[in-house]
Order: structure tokens, then C-alpha cells, then sequence
């Protein structure tokens, strides 16, 4: 998508095994803004006919933020590794002022996924159209005047 610290990076193959037993695996991608996680985004049945998306608060409550793929089909539950992939998180990210740190969950353990300064390039609006400003507010550090994310729609 053209950010410029990718045309830093070294060009490289990386091999991984398999996690899971072939099912897709939620995808956990915890938001974190100066070292604190603000947003869950989890993606289910990723590269399957039944993609979905939720956002919830860090302590896993459903809000209703959409991104760019209907809700999950089936209810959604906290992972039992919850409280250590967002401390986790927290630790990963605190020298930046923001990163999204995704982890996978194999039998209640967490698997780390990806780090990336820029989801989607971001280019993915969020709906409602107020969540990118308070995502913005977050990331630098500027009051937000608008509806606490406590207060949107819960699912």
C-alpha cells in the first residue's frame, strides 16, 4: 500500500507451522495506543465462506464497530488467554505511539501473529465515521468530544 518503512525492510521467506488442526483460527488484533490496549478487533473464519468481524472493549465486551466484513456468525466468547495477550500486547508496543498486535489462541495459549504500524494500509474506514477521530484522538493524545467508546451501541 506504499508505507515507506516496508521499502526498508529486508525481502526474506518465512516458514511457519501449521497452528490448529486446519480449522481457521480467530484472529485476536488488539489495538494499542502509548502503550495501552484500547480496542479488540477479532477476526473468525478468515479465507473461509464465513469471514466475520467483531470489535470489543479490552475487557471483551462486544461494541458495535464495523470495519469491512459482516458480524461473526456465531457468538463470540472471550479467549481463556485474554488477560495475557493484552498484557502481552501492552509490553510489545509500549516504545510506540501506536501498534496492532494480533495473536492467535491454540488450547487457551496465545500465539503471537503479526505486528503492524498500518492495518490495511489504513485504508479500511470505520463505521460509525467518529471512530477514526477517536482513534486519532488516541493516537495523539488530544481530548475526544464526542461519544465514549463505553457508550457506543453494545452488542
Amino acid at each position: 500500500m506504499g508505507e515507506w518503512p516496508y521499502t526498508q525492510a529486508e525481502r526474506t521467506l518465512l516458514i511457519e507451522p501449521r497452528l490448529g488442526d486446519g480449522v481457521p483460527l480467530n484472529d485476536y488484533k488488539l489495538y494499542v495506543f502509548h502503550g495501552e490496549v484500547k480496542l479488540l478487533h477479532v477476526d473468525t473464519g478468515r479465507f473461509s465462506g464465513t469471514f466475520g468481524e467483531q470489535f470489543c472493549l479490552p475487557d471483551f465486551t462486544p461494541v458495535g464497530i464495523v470495519n469491512n466484513a459482516p458480524p461473526p456468525q456465531q457468538p463470540l466468547h472471550a479467549p481463556e488467554s485474554l488477560a495475557t495477550m493484552v498484557a502481552a500486547a501492552a509490553v510489545i508496543a509500549a516504545d510506540f505511539d501506536f501498534m496492532r498486535v494480533d495473536f492467535y489462541e491454540v488450547d487457551g495459549r496465545p500465539w503471537f501473529g503479526e505486528l503492524t504500524p498500518y492495518p490495511s494500509g489504513g485504508m479500511d474506514p470505520f463505521e460509525p465515521e467518529w471512530v477514526d477521530h477517536m482513534m486519532g484522538a488516541w493516537w495523539s493524545r488530544r481530548p475526544f468530544n464526542r461519544t465514549p467508546l463505553e457508550q457506543v451501541q453494545l452488542i
